[in-house]
């Protein structure tokens, strides 16, 4: 064992050697080096520490320590003969009546180690007054410590009882339960695990960063429908961070504000400093084409529409699934085109796509018919030569679409070709609704006329001469510029009097 260092006090002095000093005593505590530690003290102590371990396996009496004797021992007994009999005696005494507390009463435990500073007795207290907990002597009355307690220091409980549905109770009295609001949260991202056969890391990561964001002020001071839709935005989240298949609008039946689950994905990016992928499409174009026999080169060329229709605002609150239905088919079409025209309703039943907005496949056959019209070779357009121009709409996507979304695109560029594109004319079964264009280019720029009839030139006024004679201009004209003598004299009045 260690010897006690005479600087800190600790028993952490060792024998160590130090080069060119021999050997010495270090504390390890403090690094004091003791070169005239008493080797008497440490030879004690060694013998202290030798008897010690001798006697580490020895049985002593519970109660004073006294080694037990071979009779305690054979009768099994952890205390000496001694201790035995006053144990025995003091059950067999009765307790007074003045000192028996009572369970059910508060027990004022004195306080160990204080001191009343006025008669310097230890006879203290602690009782509590109204919302103050006092250290008060027993025998002068004085009040040696006094602390006041606040509303953290309690907690709030349901109550049974008439006219009173709330009872306050110190803190911690009541056992631990989770929050309403961390459970139907955890709740609703089992649901929806379980609605879309998710993975369990999926479930395990979302779990975590609810209860993490739980107790930030602006999730727990919210409603529980609330917190719902936040939880469902941490699933949303945790499929971003693993790239996972998932839009908005499979979350939908599911939700009763879009709102409040858009709210909560942006609060929780924020909160947890989140740094999410970006949204990778081929993956979900993968996800969609799965098992439809498409290549490698037809799906890239699916990519390449998706992003046309994106530069042309048709992605904005749509059914990404149903956009890519859409642009697998004119994909398709032009590749095997020229085999034969297949309506939309034979490649849904073809390859098993799902059912697809006639109003969002109207407004993309727009879009293509009015790309394709602006193309120089494109002599006449309509929907079943359409494919031929897919291609080339790609190649040039740039310039078409310069060339078709300017501001006089429907009286300077479209044409009609029978009657599929003429302005105002639409067939029965295509949508009315304009594309979701910026307000920018659905205005039309007018230009504006600076030049008025006001301003009238002389005719006799040359303007190519660079020197102007008063001539030029009639005597009224050039009057009406000038200021007359009273108006000069007011002029010159004011100046004085803001000089002053």
């Amino acid at each position: 064992m260690p010897g006690q260092c005479q600087s800190c006090g600790e028993h952490a002095v060792i024998e160590a050697e130090i080069d060119g000093e021999g050997t010495k005593y270090i504390c390890v505590e403090c690094g004091t080096v003791d070169s005239a530690y008493i080797s008497l003290e440490h030879s004690s102590l060694n013998g202290e520490i030798e008897r010690e371990e001798a006697d580490i396996h020895e049985e002593v009496c519970e109660s004073c320590g006294v080694s037990l004797t071979p009779a305690a021992l054979e009768a099994r007994q952890q205390l000496c003969p001694d201790c035995a009999s006053e144990e025995e005696e003091s059950l067999e005494q009765p307790v007074p009546a003045e000192i028996y507390v009572s369970p059910d009463e508060k027990i004022k435990l004195p306080l160990a180690g204080a001191v009343c500073k006025s008669c310097g007795s230890q006879d203290l207290s602690t009782e509590c007054i109204g919302a103050d907990e006092r250290c008060v002597c027993k025998g002068c009355g004085t009040v040696i410590e006094e602390q006041r307690l606040v509303s953290t220091d309690f907690e709030y409980s349901n109550s049974k009882a008439p006219q009173n549905h709330c009872l306050t109770l110190p803190k911690h009295a009541m056992p631990q339960r989770k929050l309403k609001g961390l459970v139907a949260g955890l709740n609703k991202i089992r649901l929806l695990h379980d609605r879309f056969c998710f993975p369990d890391s999926v479930k395990t990561e979302a779990d975590f960063m609810y209860e993490k964001v739980f107790f930030q002020k602006e999730v727990f001071f919210a409603y529980i429908t609330t917190k719902e839709h936040y939880a469902a935005a941490c699933l949303f989240l945790a499929c971003r961070m693993q790239n996972i298949p998932i839009s908005v609008t499979h979350f939908k039946p599911y939700l009763d504000k879009f709102s409040a689950f858009f709210k909560g994905k942006k609060l929780i990016v924020r909160l947890l400093n989140l740094q999410l992928p970006s949204v990778v499409q081929t993956s979900h174009v993968s996800y969609c084409l799965e098992g439809k026999g498409f290549d490698a080169c037809l799906i890239q060329k699916v990519n390449d529409i998706l992003f046309l229709c994106r530069n042309a605002w048709l992605t904005e609150g749509r059914s990404r699934p149903g956009l890519i239905a859409i642009a697998a088919y004119y994909a398709y079409l032009s590749r095997y085109g020229a085999q034969g025209y297949m309506t939309l309703e034979k490649f849904q039943k073809k390859f098993k796509f799902p059912l697809i907005s006639v109003q969002l496949f109207n407004d993309c056959k727009q879009l293509f018919l009015k790309l394709a019209t602006v193309l120089p070779w494109a002599s006449s357009v309509d929907n079943k030569n359409l494919y031929r121009y897919i291609d080339d709409i790609l190649r040039y996507r740039h310039s078409v679409f310069q060339l078709a979304f300017r501001s006089d695109v429907d009286s300077a560029v479209s044409k009609p070709t029978n009657g599929t594109l003429s302005p105002g004319k639409r067939k029965s079964d295509e949508s009315s609704k304009e594309l979701n264009l910026p307000i920018s280019l659905k205005r039309i720029k007018q230009e504006k006329n600076y030049f008025t009839n006001d301003v009238v030139i002389p005719p006799h006024l040359n303007l190519n001469d660079p020197e102007v004679r008063e001539t030029d201009f009639d005597e009224e004209e050039i009057n009406s510029y000038l200021l007359s003598n009273e108006e000069q004299e007011k002029v010159r009045l004011l100046k004085l009097e803001q000089i002053e």
